[in-house]
């Protein structure tokens, strides 16, 4: 009979990137942060401190190996425009039509919290979808707003939908609860 016990260690921590602009070759930073886990085991209980260790080395060498193949999306503060490597990010994330450097221009004339403003004060959905294209990186902020301007009814009848299962359950506890009163 074998039996044994798992040991998890998590770390995070983060890295300073500098990167030369293909477009002006400015040399600019911006900062890569991740989280890693390693795991270890202690057969038959024997070695639970070498387990711990060994899952902690782990997580460390994980977390090394996270932050030197990490690729952020940053644009340039001077010129706008994504690296080589960030542009094949973004076109896995968003598809391979998706040209990220198009609006280049436009996201060094405004700072990303003004445009966000902008976008939200007019709440319109294209207002939204130009947000997500201007700023891609930070589009997981107008996905929401974007389904709710799409789909304004959803959210309530999901609500409702969710009320219903809920009384439907409540309903079947109650049925078998008298039922069991009955006999």
């Amino acid at each position: 009979m074998y039996f044994w016990r798992s040991h998890t260690a998590t770390v995070s921590g983060s890295t300073t990137r500098r990167e030369r602009c293909a477009g002006c070759s400015c040399l600019f930073e911006y900062e890569i942060t991740r989280t890693a886990t390693g795991g270890g085991h202690s057969p038959f209980l024997l070695t639970d401190y070498t387990a711990r260790a060994a899952a902690q080395q782990r997580a460390h060498i994980n977390l090394s190996r996270a932050l030197n193949e990490a690729i952020e999306p940053v644009h340039c503060p001077v010129c706008g425009i994504f690296q080589p490597d960030m542009v094949r990010v973004l076109r896995e994330k968003h598809g391979d039509r998706y040209e990220p450097n198009k609006y280049a221009s436009e996201q060094i004339a405004a700072p990303m919290a003004d445009a966000f403003r902008a976008a939200c004060a007019a709440n319109t959905l294209e207002s939204y979808i130009k947000f997500r294209e201007v700023w891609p990186t930070f589009s997981e902020y107008v996905e929401d707003r974007i389904r709710a301007l799409k789909y304004p009814r959803l959210k309530k009848w999901m609500l409702r939908l969710g009320w219903l299962v809920w009384g439907a359950i409540a309903l079947v506890f109650a049925a078998a609860a008298l039922l069991s009163m009955r006999w």
